[in-house]
C-alpha cells in the first residue's frame, strides 16, 4: 500500500518534489502522511492550504490504485519511488527527481551508464545524419542512448540505434500507455520492445506542451552528459542542455559552419559547451565515459 500512497500522492498538482521530500521527512512515510489526514499534513509539512481539499481525496482511491498497480505491473509498467534499488541513481541525485517515474524495459541505467542526444524538430539532413551517427558511435562505446522520442533529431537517434542494436531509453512528455498507443510512427513501441520508456506522468496522461518542457530535466538528469545536435535558440534541446549544466553534467554540441542556422548549438558553445567537429569526437568521448562513469 506505500507504493499506492506515492503514486496517488504524486498525482496531487502542486505536490512537486521538494514538498514531497519535506513531506517524508516529516512523517516517514507516505502512507502515515496520509493516515494523519490532510490538515496535520498541511501544518505539519508547511504546505499551503489549496491542497487541502486534494489530500483528503487521496485515502478512497489507495485500494482501486493498489488494483491497477497489479494491472499495470501485468502489462510490464512499474511506477519506480525514489527508494527503490533500480531507482535511477543519476536521476535520483538532481534537485528535481520525481517521486514517480514509471518505467518500461529492463534496461538498468545504474548499471550501464548513458548519454542524451538530442535536438532540433525541424532538423536539416545534415543534422539527421549526424544524428544517426553520433548514436552507432555511442552503441559502439557500449552506452545507452537517451532521447525524447521527437520527430527530428531524437527520432534519428532513437532509430540508429535501434539499427545498431544498441539499446535506447526514450523519456516521454506523456504516460506510458499513452505513448505505446501513439509513439512516433511506432518509434516508442519499438523503443519499448528493444530498449525502455519513461516518464514521470500518470501511465494514460496525454502529450502536453507543458509535459515536454518538463520532461527535458529528466533526459538531463538521466544522462552523463548530453550531445545537442541541432537547436533553435529557446527550443526544447537547448533547455535540456541547461538543466544538465545546472545539475553538473558535461554539455557538447556540434560545431557548425558559420553559415549553419543552428543557432542555438552555436549559443551553448560560447556559453562553455564542449564542441564537437566529427562523429569520431563522440566515439572518444563515449569511450571516455564508459571507462569512468563515476566522474562524469
Amino acid at each position: 500500500m506505500e507504493r499506492a500512497a506515492w503514486v496517488a500522492l504524486s498525482a496531487v498538482s502542486g505536490l512537486g518534489p521538494v514538498r514531497f521530500r519535506r513531506l517524508l521527512e516529516e512523517f516517514g512515510s507516505a502512507l502515515a502522511a496520509l493516515e494523519a489526514g490532510p490538515d496535520e499534513i498541511l501544518a505539519r509539512a508547511d504546505l499551503p492550504e489549496s491542497l487541502a481539499s486534494q489530500l483528503a481525496e487521496v485515502p478512497s482511491h489507495l485500494e482501486e490504485m493498489e488494483a491497477d498497480l497489479l494491472a499495470l505491473d501485468e502489462q510490464g509498467l512499474r511506477p519506480l519511488i525514489w527508494p527503490d534499488p533500480d531507482y535511477p541513481s543519476r536521476l535520483l541525485s538532481t534537485s528535481s527527481a520525481p517521486p514517480v517515474l514509471w518505467w518500461f524495459g529492463r534496461i538498468d541505467l545504474n548499471r550501464t551508464p548513458g548519454m542524451a542526444v538530442i535536438g532540433s524538430r525541424q532538423a536539416s539532413e545534415e543534422g539527421l545524419a549526424w544524428a544517426r551517427a553520433a548514436a552507432a558511435k555511442l552503441v559502439e562505446a557500449g552506452l545507452v542512448v537517451i532521447s525524447g522520442l521527437a520527430a527530428g533529431i531524437d527520432a534519428a537517434a532513437h532509430e540508429a540505434t535501434l539499427e545498431a542494436n544498441g539499446l535506447t531509453v526514450g523519456v516521454c512528455g506523456c504516460g506510458l500507455l499513452t505513448a505505446l498507443n501513439q509513439g512516433q510512427g511506432g518509434l516508442a513501441g519499438q523503443v519499448a520492445e528493444a530498449g525502455a520508456l519513461c516518464s514521470e506522468l500518470s501511465p494514460t496522461a496525454p502529450l502536453l506542451p507543458q509535459a515536454l518542457f518538463a520532461r527535458d530535466r529528466i533526459i538531463a538528469g538521466l544522462a552523463q552528459a548530453v550531445i545537442v545536435i541541432e537547436a533553435r535558440p529557446e527550443g526544447g534541446a537547448v533547455h535540456t542542455a541547461k538543466c544538465a549544466l545546472q545539475e553538473g553534467r558535461q554539455v557538447f554540441a556540434v560545431k557548425w559552419p558559420q553559415d549553419h542556422p543552428s543557432r542555438g548549438t552555436a549559443d551553448l558553445l560560447a556559453q562553455g559547451a564542449r564542441p564537437l567537429t566529427s562523429p569520431d569526437d563522440v566515439l572518444s568521448v563515449g569511450q571516455e565515459l564508459a571507462s569512468c562513469p563515476e566522474e562524469s
